[in-house]
């Protein structure tokens, strides 16, 4: 068996929810003993990893159709991430299949539908109708071909649906968790202040911006007096106007950006921060960052968007979801974490919930669906 998984880009190119979840995957993979290759636009190449680069989307796009049609003969699985290399490289998989005097087995198609790639554009500001109308196209072609479709979420089952405008054959499996994240880290000092990791790509859908208007209502101090210092980790197309946002209002010694950070770097900061923060307005498939943040034993404050109550588990229904329109509700949220994070008990529930999350099983799931599906 070889599954070729299509992704995006090599996370050490782009940080975010999706190259993370196909970091991760691939890392479940490998656990498994199942032998797989890696294709992005972006990263670096290296075994089993192909590099499919080129400034024009047009040429990778028929890099990725080319990808697809010379590894046919050795593909098992290809698995799709991204609709606009995954479809490509899939069309190419089937031609090879077709005109091949020797037609090699064809391989199964299984979608991860990581969210409406549409959406999320014009959720960040891209308009042009014509363009978005040739990513919804892309995303509804790719799901009504896939014999499995894999979401994160009970709520973006329902999404992908409406951007197939069809039913699917639908599995719901949670990420896992790199052994990394469950590390085993000293409750930080809290004495009068109040650090908060935000692990976020810097656009719109994240309330990024939002959530500082709520902490500047709040003077960046909870009622309870604790002062809030705010670790903003990541990059974007926001990244200059959170900047401007802090200089204008002088909050340098309350919000500090750190623009990349690698898994061991985010450990470091987890160290020092009391909890953790997901203020995500739109489009949130799951959450992986809540699940890293609880393992390592730091409640996470969020908007409960999308699938972060899914990703929340038992405290999907406490006082750790806020409204993004009150700040009242957003200091009654960091309240009650803090206490959380006072509580050895509480922490270490936290560590147990997040434990049963593996890549392993993740994979187990979504090889047990495969198996149904082709039945």
């Amino acid at each position: 068996m070889t599954w070729a998984v299509v992704g995006k880009e090599d996370i050490s190119a782009v940080s975010g929810g999706l190259n993370r979840y196909v970091s991760g995957f691939a890392t479940g993979l490998s656990e498994k003993g199942i032998q797989y290759e890696l294709h992005f636009a972006d990263g670096p190449s290296g075994k089993s990893r192909f590099i499919h680069k080129n400034r024009l989307g047009i040429m990778r796009i028929l890099k990725f159709f080319w990808a697809g049609f010379h590894g046919a003969k050795r593909i098992t699985i290809v698995d799709v991430h991204f609709s606009m290399y995954g479809l490509p490289f899939w069309l190419g998989v089937l031609s090879r299949h077709k005109f091949s005097l020797r037609r090699p087995n064809k391989p199964l198609l299984l979608v991860h539908f990581h969210g409406p790639w549409a959406d999320e554009s014009k959720s960040a500001g891209q308009d042009g109708s014509i363009r978005l109308l040739v990513k919804k196209t892309f995303d509804m072609a790719i799901l009504k071909m896939a014999s499995q479709v894999i979401v994160l979420s009970n709520t973006f089952r329902v999404v992908a649906e409406e951007v197939a405008k069809r039913p699917l054959n639908i599995k719901v499996v949670p990420p896992g968790l790199n052994d990394i994240w469950f590390t085993q880290l000293a409750r930080p000092s809290r004495g009068s202040v109040l650090n908060i990791i935000c692990v976020r790509r810097f656009t719109a859908r994240m309330g990024l911006l939002e959530v500082l208007e709520l902490l500047e209502e709040l003077n960046f101090e909870t009622s309870g007096g604790l002062c809030i210092k705010l670790h903003l980790v990541g990059s974007g197309d926001l990244s200059e106007p959170i900047q401007n946002w802090i200089n204008e209002r002088g909050r340098n010694l309350s919000v500090m950006i750190h623009s990349q950070a690698t898994d061991l770097e985010l450990l470091d900061l987890y160290s020092k921060s009391n909890i953790a923060l997901v203020p995500t307005k739109d489009l949130e498939g799951f959450g992986l960052v809540v699940l890293e943040a609880m393992a390592l034993g730091r409640p996470a404050v969020s908007t409960g968007q999308g699938g972060l109550k899914e990703a929340l588990g038992p405290w999907a229904e406490t006082k750790l979801i806020f409204d993004l329109d009150s700040a009242e509700s957003l200091d009654g949220a960091l309240e009650y974490a803090a206490s959380i994070n006072e509580s050895e008990v509480e922490s270490l529930a936290l560590v147990a919930y997040a434990r049963q999350f593996s890549w392993s099983s993740a994979v187990d799931q979504i090889i047990l669906a495969l198996g149904s599906s082709n039945s």
